[in-house]
């Protein structure tokens, strides 16, 4: 007998809003913390490159790499957020008919 355990993980402690009503301020809130970190990612990522410093401390090829891919993750999420969001509206649109 094969049985699968299936994760279904809560990501609210990361995503401000998830688990309440898909309003436009829920939704925002979501997408503007997700900016904030990709933004914040991105200036760490971009001083490597304009480094004033004499002695600029450089990431490693590996860091670099994955710093890059969580910005990268972050921007997916942005876009399953809008599209949850838009996928609830619809859903209670058709209820509300």
């Amino acid at each position: 007998m094969n049985t699968e355990t299936k994760l279904n993980p809560n990501f609210s402690h990361r995503l401000a809003g998830l688990d309440e009503e898909a309003t436009p301020l829920n939704l925002s809130d979501s997408i503007d913390t997700l900016a904030l970190q990709a933004d914040s990612m991105l200036a760490l990522i971009s001083d490597q490159f304009v480094n004033d410093d004499d002695e600029p401390v450089k990431m490693s090829d590996e860091i670099m790499y994955w710093s890059l891919e969580s910005v990268r993750q972050m921007v997916k999420d942005m876009r399953c957020i809008v599209d949850a969001y838009h996928e609830a509206n619809r859903q209670a649109a058709r209820e509300n008919v």
